[in-house]
């Protein structure tokens, strides 16, 4: 092959990576959102048993397995900043839609 060629193929390679990169994120995005509403379900239950919304130590166990079933690619602190962000979202559905539940209940 030609070192154009080689070049041009290596070009239209990337494209294929950035493509396959953009279709990756939007199934993430879907998996968060859908976490997020699963996490406020849990805590509409949560309310109705005057449960605490949040459990911290149930977090805790969550980033343990996490952390334990990556494959090691990504470092661990990298793997923990990205779940923290996600944990974060999710609390603050939660909390949020608590309160748009309470303020309706009113």
């Amino acid at each position: 092959m030609s070192r154009s060629r080689s070049h041009a193929h290596r070009v239209a390679t990337i494209g294929v990576l950035r493509r396959r990169i953009d279709t990756i994120n939007l199934k993430l995005l879907r998996l968060v959102e859908v976490r997020a509403r699963t996490a406020v379900r849990i805590g509409r239950l949560k309310s109705q048993c005057n449960l605490e919304l949040i459990d911290t130590k149930r977090e805790r166990h969550m980033m343990q397995t996490i952390v334990a079933a990556q494959a090691g690619f990504l470092p661990s602190r990298e793997i923990k900043r990205v779940f923290v962000a996600i944990f974060s979202a999710s609390r603050k559905a939660v909390v949020r839609t608590a309160k748009e539940d309470a303020r309706v209940r009113k």
